[in-house]
């Protein structure tokens, strides 16, 4: 009987199909994970800042009646002359009349407005 003299076996470097599998599996899971946490975070910030938004225009609306008399030709490039610091690309004025305007502000997907003078800052489009 011949005896054959056997090698120990080295450890294989490198990762195998299994590990990969493992791997992008977990990867997977992660992002189904984070991915609505972080659009809902999103979300949530847009929302935030598109009411911010019109909450900063009211008072520049209501010095310009203040200084007209009415609402009426109230543009937001006419709205500069009462706030430089106003970005007129942040907002939309749908509405305006001698007694009543609407402004609104979309960032991303959310939209806030005030329709005024007596409303309330709130969520979605000017009523039509």
């Amino acid at each position: 009987m011949v005896r054959r003299h056997s090698t120990p076996r080295l450890p294989r470097a490198g990762i195998s199909l299994l590990d990969l599998a493992v791997i992008a599996t977990v990867l997977g899971v992660l992002a189904a994970v984070a991915l609505p946490i972080y659009q809902d975070h999103q979300r949530r910030q847009d929302s935030r800042e598109a009411r911010e938004y019109v909450e900063e225009i009211v008072p520049v609306i209501e010095r310009y009646r203040a200084a007209r008399g009415t609402y009426s030709g109230m543009t937001l490039a006419g709205l500069i002359s009462f706030a430089d610091e106003l970005d007129p690309s942040e907002y939309s004025l749908p509405l305006v009349s001698p007694a009543t305007y609407c402004v609104e502000s979309t960032v991303g997907s959310q939209t806030w407005h005030k329709a005024g003078p007596l409303g309330k800052v709130s969520e979605g489009s000017c009523p039509s």
